[in-house]
């Protein structure tokens, strides 16, 4: 049986809705419902392109480059990944997403009155989680039901519409975010050291005190010869593997232990353990392969 939900989204400002369907079975000898499910349902309320007017006298929003958040290579997008827009008038100002401000604890699709709509392959429209805008960058999650191919991103601020941007979402775009955000230089996570005995210490692999752009490497040892080491790290664009994981250390095979899913478009990566010859190797490179694609280059500093 097929049960047809025609929602009245008439005065609902643009942004996401949710809730639940509930579907009751009736005994109709006794006219006693039954429940049988919960269905949740969402409602996205888009303006369409003709309904893009300025507002208020400002200028429509420009959208000229988007990157990956954490690899910042340009075009690298997948389900449930971080990136970032660039361009000029996304935002009146920067603002960040706070999400205990919902009650729901999810992201919020509008933020400062700015939304990213992504149209995917299949002409299905997404409404994007938005994790801070300002007046030259948008920072986004491409929503995880987006299908694979080539996608329209468009930003909206109030009833100002961008022009439609081009990206090419694949299931996997492998990206490791930097300690200071750059794409490079000291990774940022932490080193996960367990003994003989099973006892865990874990420490970070950067001063995260220092302000972003020039927080230093902190050195890390291999300890006892018993011990075991291992890297956690942050990262995006990994969850959706399917294939195969693997991953380099100054240029040694080391295993992936775990991908997972850390939050709205942060993944979670656990290598090693780390092999001893490479203590005392001082910097080295990580990187990951994730079905065949490569992610940039992090660096930790081992003693």
């Amino acid at each position: 049986m097929e049960v047809a939900v025609s929602p009245l989204s008439s005065g609902l400002v643009q942004d996401t809705y949710s809730g639940e369907l509930t579907i009751h079975a009736a005994d109709l000898s006794s006219l006693v419902l039954g429940h049988v499910a919960t269905v949740p349902v969402a409602l996205a309320v888009i303006p369409t392109r003709d309904q893009s007017i300025l507002d208020d006298g400002l200028a429509p929003p420009i959208v000229s480059d988007a990157w990956n958040r954490a690899s910042q290579a340009a075009g690298e997008a997948a389900p449930g990944s971080n990136i970032v827009l660039w361009g000029s008038d996304l935002a009146t100002e920067r603002a960040f997403a706070d999400p205990s401000e919902n009650g729901s604890g999810a992201q919020p699709t509008v933020l400062l009155d700015t939304s990213v709509l992504i149209t995917d392959s299949l002409g299905t429209d997404h409404l994007a989680n938005v994790l801070l805008v300002q007046p030259d960058a948008a920072s986004l999650v491409v929503p995880e039901g987006v299908s694979l191919g080539t996608a329209q991103l468009t930003v909206w601020r109030r009833r100002a519409a961008s022009a439609p941007f081009s990206i090419e979402v694949a299931q996997v775009a492998p990206g490791l975010f930097s300690a200071n955000l750059s794409g490079t230089g000291p990774a940022w996570g932490e080193v996960i050291t367990m003994d003989a005995r099973g006892d865990e210490l874990s420490q970070p692999l950067a001063n995260y005190q220092a302000p972003v752009g020039s927080r230093p490497a902190i050195p890390i040892s291999l300890g006892a010869e018993t011990d075991q080491v291992y890297l956690g790290m942050f990262g995006t664009g990994i969850r959706g593997w399917s294939q195969a994981a693997a991953a380099t250390v100054g240029s040694l095979s080391v295993e992936v232990q775990q991908v997972s899913s850390y939050s709205p478009g942060l993944d979670w990566v656990v290598l090693g353990p780390l092999p001893r010859t490479l203590a005392g190797r001082g910097q080295v490179d990580v990187a990951l392969i994730i079905d065949g694609r490569m992610s940039n280059i992090v660096t930790i500093l081992i003693q």
